[in-house]
């Protein structure tokens, strides 16, 4: 079982929680990197206030299905979630860019900050799209590694068959630098409802619910699909390889 910190009185628990985590026989290295702090309070929007709570994922197992970072609310009557709550409102982008600009405010002078800030309505799941609400990461570059690791969940057999052979990082960079990829990826953010926001790095806003799962269809059947047509599949890779091996005799 991995150590769970509770911070309920904030200022009070803060100072005597960076005390303990900086006494190393109190909390040793090993301990401190499985912990998990988690900060208890409520969300007022507006008169809307939910019981919610600020996860730091220390723990490799928790930061995998977490990621580093959770902030959430607890569901009250119809709502699920914060996400849920926030979407349902009129001013949600306004509150999801102030969200970023808070974040990105506090990681001034700080050594870690956040590269990527997804709003999932749940626990997001690997290769999972459709509860995805907004996403603001470095870059368009991003979102397409993102829809790549959903192919092995989501793609079709014969594109997984390719996968193998592949190095993501050529695929996806070879991707971000074609003009017919651009096209076709900005007609789909139009026709999904999606509002990209691009400065010194990139917010994604969807409209609708299912606005993220569509842009993932989209992108699949214009990009991805064209993409792997000419590519071999794993077994024919092997099968040159051991090809190649029986009709090469051995030097010397």
């Amino acid at each position: 079982m991995f150590p769970e910190v509770k911070v309920s009185e904030f200022f009070r628990d803060m100072a005597k929680l960076k005390q303990q985590f900086s006494d190393s026989k109190f909390f040793p290295f090993e301990l401190l990197v499985s912990t998990v702090v988690r900060i208890e309070g409520y969300w007022d929007l507006d008169g809307d206030r939910l019981s919610g709570f600020f996860s730091i994922n220390n723990s490799p197992s928790w930061r995998e299905v977490y990621r580093d970072i959770e902030i959430d609310a607890y569901g009250k009557g119809e709502t699920e979630d914060l996400v849920d709550t926030i979407w349902k409102r009129d001013d949600a982008k306004g509150i999801f860019k102030e969200i970023i600009r808070t974040l990105n405010n506090a990681a001034k002078g700080q050594s870690v900050i956040p590269h990527e800030v997804f709003c999932t309505v749940g626990i997001p799941e690997k290769g999972v799209v459709k509860n995805i609400r907004g996403i603001h990461c470095s870059s368009r570059r991003y979102l397409y590694d993102f829809f790549y690791s959903a192919l092995s969940e989501q793609g079709e057999a014969d594109v997984r068959e390719k996968l193998g052979p592949l190095r993501q990082s050529f695929f996806v960079g070879t991707l971000a630098d074609n003009k017919i990829v651009a096209q076709r990826f900005e007609e789909a953010l139009r026709e999904t409802l999606i509002e990209e926001e691009i400065g010194q790095s990139v917010t994604y806003f969807a409209k609708e619910s299912k606005s993220f799962e569509q842009l993932y269809q989209k992108v699949y059947e214009n990009v991805f699909k064209p993409a792997f047509k000419r590519l071999p599949k794993a077994n024919d890779v092997r099968q040159n390889i051991a090809a190649g091996l029986e009709h090469t005799p051995p030097l010397g």
